[in-house]
């Protein structure tokens, strides 16, 4: 069941909202947030029963754990390791098993069959979820909650499939407070942000896919590309992925909050950042947060010399590259990341670049240019599609351009060849979306003040700021029927496959 999907916003969404207002109106003791984990329940079951008694399978084995490891003075290590062993294998199992196989046969030219597991949805989400939350009960930064408490903050449906990655602090101390939260005005705040989302998704990340995805597909297949052609379709799905993940964290965000929860920012302009260190404190947020404090902290940090730190990053970054996806691609992907991040510090550390409006506009392009070409990476499936494309791009086996151009570079006396028509309608969609990402500014900087307190991230508030009027709901209510006039198929978020 995908939010952009009519039985979600005409049944599922409608339905458990009036039973939870009900239950908060009558002042039910806690059969609100009952409501709340049935409902999620049935969300994440309606995709596939049988991995919903994975998902129940986890959450009562990680409880359990808790408890126990709470408990014991001499074995806690032990629960530990056991409760992330118990957790990582289902992830391992589903996820890498094809990935590990076919890699044995490559290396050793054996024959091994692929299993052909199909990827929980989720997965990678609530499993990193669950591991932080052992982790923290181990360090005893908390104590194990009761059932309902802990499998609300696994299985809150907003967040289950695609995030953010919620940390218990960040949801459970909620609980006690949210019922208190439903009001006119936070519906108000939240449908509108929910709307937002939707249109991005509907409207704008899936317009962007069918410039991309055809020629991402001739690559793959190794057909020559020309230039423009090349470059649009890397800087299609450049946009795509950041409307896809913006949409996805914006109707998660108003989701929580409809029901009274405030789930963190997981996105915040990236694509505005001055370096690729910034970059990962605006996009992902959630499993940047994660990564750092779970696996890069451990390591050492930054609290090391400066090689160590080099290696403690590419180490995290890494791991980063494996979770979103189960190939080499992704793995190169995460280790690129890695390398550039490194290579920021030590630019930090060693040059200590003065500021100045020049160098930001250079390390802004520069940032920018990077993530074109990583992306390209991280969208092929294969490491000869990835470099075809790429070649293609940078003109490695000679320039290759539109038909059309033939007559006006013979006579500047360029070498090229021809491949293709020149199609200018994508060109002005892009430059269209271009301004939509750089020019305009966020949904949280529409919401300042109404959703969360935004520290660093958000420092003022937008001129165009919501606020409840006339001219607004106007413009919610065009969004909303743009959206559901464009809604003819429903496609997946981009995320849901990690």
């Amino acid at each position: 069941m995908l939010f952009n999907s009519y039985v979600f916003l005409f049944l599922f969404l409608p339905l458990l909202f009036t039973l939870y207002a009900v239950a908060v109106r009558h002042g039910s003791g806690r059969l609100p947030l009952w409501l709340l984990l049935m409902g999620s329940f049935v969300y994440y079951a309606w995709w596939d029963l049988r991995f919903f008694a994975l998902l129940i399978g986890l959450i009562l084995l990680s409880h359990v754990l808790s408890r126990r490891m709470a408990k014991a003075e001499r074995s806690r290590k032990a629960w530990l390791i056991l409760g992330i062993v118990l957790n990582l294998s289902p992830l391992l199992v589903f996820k890498y098993a094809d990935f590990l196989i076919g890699s044995v046969n490559a290396v050793a030219g054996s024959g091994l069959d692929l299993w052909g597991l199909v990827l929980p949805i989720g997965i990678s989400f609530f499993t990193f979820q669950q591991i932080a939350y052992l982790v923290d009960v181990y360090r005893r930064l908390t104590h194990p909650h009761d059932f309902l408490e802990y499998a609300l903050f696994v299985s809150f449906f907003p967040q289950l499939i695609a995030g953010p990655i919620v940390h218990h602090k960040d949801f459970i101390d909620q609980i006690s407070k949210a019922i208190a939260k439903i009001s006119l005005a936070n519906v108000n705040v939240a449908l509108t942000l929910f709307v937002i989302g939707l249109f991005k998704k509907v409207v704008l990340a899936d317009r962007l896919s069918g410039i991309a995805a055809p020629i991402f597909k001739q690559a793959e297949l190794g057909t020559p590309l020309n230039i423009v052609d090349a470059w649009t379709g890397a800087i299609a799905y450049t946009f795509q992925i950041y409307f896809d993940f913006s949409a996805y964290s914006d109707m998660a965000l108003a989701l929580g909050f409809l029901f009274g929860f405030r789930l963190p920012i997981n996105f915040y302009s990236p694509y505005k950042s001055a370096n690729i260190i910034e970059f990962w404190r605006r996009w992902h947020i959630s499993l940047s947060t994660f990564l750092r404090d779970y696996i890069y902290f451990p390591l050492g940090g930054g609290r090391v010399r400066i090689d160590r730190k080099f290696l403690n990053i590419l180490v995290t970054m890494l791991i980063g590259g494996i979770w979103h996806g189960a190939s080499w691609t992704f793995l190169v992907w995460g280790l690129v990341h890695g390398l550039a991040i490194g290579a920021n510090h030590l630019w930090r550390h060693y040059v200590k670049p003065r500021p100045g409006w020049l160098r930001k506009l250079a390390a802004h392009a520069l940032t920018c240019l990077f993530l074109v070409f990583t992306w390209v990476l991280f969208n092929c499936e294969t490491f000869a599609g990835a470099w075809h494309y790429m070649g293609q791009m940078l003109a490695f086996n000679g320039l290759v351009v539109p038909i059309e151009w033939a007559n006006t570079l013979s006579g500047w006396g360029v070498g090229f060849t021809t491949q293709g028509d020149y199609h200018a309608t994508p060109i002005g969609v892009l430059l269209l979306f271009s301004l939509i990402i750089f020019a305009l500014p966020n949904t949280m900087q529409l919401f300042h003040g109404l959703y969360i307190d935004h520290g660093r991230l958000c420092p003022r508030p937008s001129r165009l700021a919501w606020k409840p009027s006339v001219p607004w709901l106007g413009f919610v209510t065009v969004l909303f029927f743009l959206t559901i006039w464009n809604m003819t198929t429903v496609s997946e978020f981009l995320y849901y496959q990690f």
